[in-house]
């Protein structure tokens, strides 16, 4: 049994990634990071159900999406939600600029920028 990683459902955070534990396709066991550690949750089955998310996809690097290998609601909010984190706050998917508000002053944009 290879540990498949899958998009758990949060309340805080939309989408955690989780790693299953065990499956007898009826009742997932899913490890998820909590704050002070790891937790075991039970989801309803089968596996098909949840989007997998592929390895090396939550550390891949891209300024647009498109560029991703897989695509689901999780792997994207992760994506844009790194590069807020990084004050990176302009993202593409194909030729639609994505831009979100940082709700701080961040210098991106210098004098001679603004000159022109």
């Amino acid at each position: 049994f290879m540990a498949s990683v899958i998009w758990v459902q949060s309340k805080a955070e939309a989408w955690i990634p989780g790693t299953v534990i065990s499956n007898d396709n009826n009742t997932l066991n899913v490890s998820i990071k909590k704050d002070n550690g790891f937790e075991t949750i039970k989801l309803p089955g089968p596996l098909s159900k949840y989007d997998l998310i592929t390895s090396g996809s939550l550390d891949q690097q891209c300024d647009n999406l498109v560029d991703l290998e897989s695509y689901s609601e999780g792997i994207i909010l992760h994506h844009v939600k790194k590069r807020f984190q990084n004050d990176s706050i302009y993202t593409f998917v194909g030729n639609i600029l994505v831009a979100l508000n940082p709700y701080k002053q961040i210098d991106i944009y210098g004098q001679q920028l603004m000159e022109k």
